[in-house]
């Protein structure tokens, strides 16, 4: 009875962990939903939101929470409609939370639609609220209707894609006809800069007219041509396409952007042309290494170019030879960059940069590298002090031998000298005949 008893406690306090969660995942309640504007009936799923291609559905969501024990946090708001071929469909809401003592809570979510779905078709609009453990759903019906007049700018191309000042651009638009009409006479306008370009497109068919479905639907309109200020700085600029087709009723825009090269970089660039004979070099610790720089003037102007070293004085010491050099149009000139290794650098690879100059004007920006090596004359002192301290050794123990040996001869040569000055005589009173 005692262990019904605790197994009973143990239960209710199990349930009593539960009741908060399961009240707030019941006790969220969606007040309204509304569509561009108008409010859905999503208790009733016969209540179509009808749209068209290319829409873009601004939603606006009002919500709370009712009898909750504590806040639901970390709650998300999401929109997504499935079933498109090429994509998922979806926005999403930062983060909230809800509680019981919140009124309400209201949030806006967009999506827009594709300009290539299939009409008269029936999608599902989910309309979520979800966190780790909390997910409730109101599903809208979503009804793509046709739409008689529209037309989509697929793409602008522009060449060249960076654009020098003074200098022509050429610009193509190509459309798509997504409507549910043929379309005739369509204008195609392009302008950036002050400079602008106009031409036709003849006509283009329906993606929806079955009798002619054999009819270029898209289409490129001739490229159009803009004529650059000389003047302009570099930078990026907009670049302006309006369509105007349905006999002038309906209008279609982006807006691209064009990067244009100012004038004194494109001569920079185009009249400046510099080469290096190697962009790598061995050199041993305090030795010099040197590096061919060639300098092409493209110009009509001579043109006075320099180089600077950047990136080396923490391991070597660098000069340039000659410090500028004067060259002619259609001419070369040549200079050269000496990089000399500190005695104590580092063994391995270095970089620095080689910085070139036309004038004032950076022309080029070059990245050199140089594998710094042992020096030689170090290895050689090395190895001698090797040699030499091991010779040194042996030499000293040999002669400790010797002198011991001359040692031993000059004891035994003298006891014998001591022998032969003191022959052996009588003991005292003894007399031998």
């Amino acid at each position: 009875m005692k262990i019904n008893l605790k197994l009973l406690s143990l239960l209710a306090l199990l349930l009593v962990a539960v009741v908060p969660c399961v009240s707030a995942v019941d006790d969220i309640v969606f007040d309204m939903v509304k569509v561009n504007g108008d409010e859905v009936d999503f208790n009733n799923p016969n209540d179509l939101v009808a749209v068209e291609r290319g829409d873009t559905l601004d939603l606006r969501v009002r919500l709370h929470v009712e009898n909750a024990v504590e806040d639901v946090d970390n709650l998300r708001l999401r929109v997504w409609i499935g079933g498109y071929e090429y994509d998922l469909l979806d926005d999403t809401s930062s983060v909230f939370a809800l509680s019981s003592t919140e009124a309400q809570k209201t949030k806006t979510l967009s999506l827009t639609l594709p300009d290539d779905m299939d009409v008269d078709e029936e999608y599902t609009l989910h309309v979520e609220v979800l966190n780790h453990d909390v997910r409730m759903e109101v599903p809208l019906s979503v009804e793509v209707e046709k739409t008689r007049h529209k037309l989509s700018i697929q793409d602008v191309l522009v060449n060249p894609s960076a654009a020098e000042a003074g200098e022509t651009v050429f610009v193509t638009v190509r459309l798509e006809n997504a409507g549910d009409r043929k379309e005739e006479d369509i204008k195609v306008e392009v302008s950036a800069l002050g400079v602008s370009a106009t031409t036709y497109v003849d006509e283009l068919f329906s993606v929806e007219d079955e009798e002619n479905w054999d009819r270029e639907t898209s289409g490129s309109s001739k490229p159009l041509v803009l004529r650059l200020p000389s003047d302009v700085a570099t930078g990026d600029y907009d670049l302006n396409v309006k369509v105007t087709f349905d006999n002038g009723h309906s209008v279609v825009e982006s807006v691209e952007t064009l990067h244009v090269v100012g004038s004194q970089a494109a001569d920079n660039s185009v009249k400046a042309v510099v080469s290096v004979d190697t962009t790598a070099q061995s050199v041993e610790q305090g030795a010099e290494t040197v590096y061919k720089l060639t300098f092409a003037n493209m110009g009509s102007e001579s043109q006075l170019f320099s180089a600077n070293v950047a990136g080396a004085q923490l391991w070597a010491d660098t000069r340039v030879n000659p410090s500028f050099v004067s060259v002619a149009p259609g001419m070369t000139g040549e200079m050269y960059v000496y990089v000399k290794a500190h005695a104590d650098a580092a063994e391995g690879n270095h970089l620095f940069t080689l910085q070139l100059l036309a004038g004032e004007n950076l022309v080029k920006e070059l990245p050199l590298g140089a594998r710094v090596t042992e020096s030689a004359d170090v290895a050689d002192d090395s190895v001698a002090s090797n040699l030499l301290s091991s010779s040194t050794l042996k030499l000293g123990f040999v002669g400790l031998i010797v002198l011991l040996v001359i040692i031993g001869l000059v004891v035994a040569l003298r006891k014998l000298k001591d022998d032969d000055e003191y022959p052996l005589e009588p003991k005292d009173g003894q007399t031998y005949y």
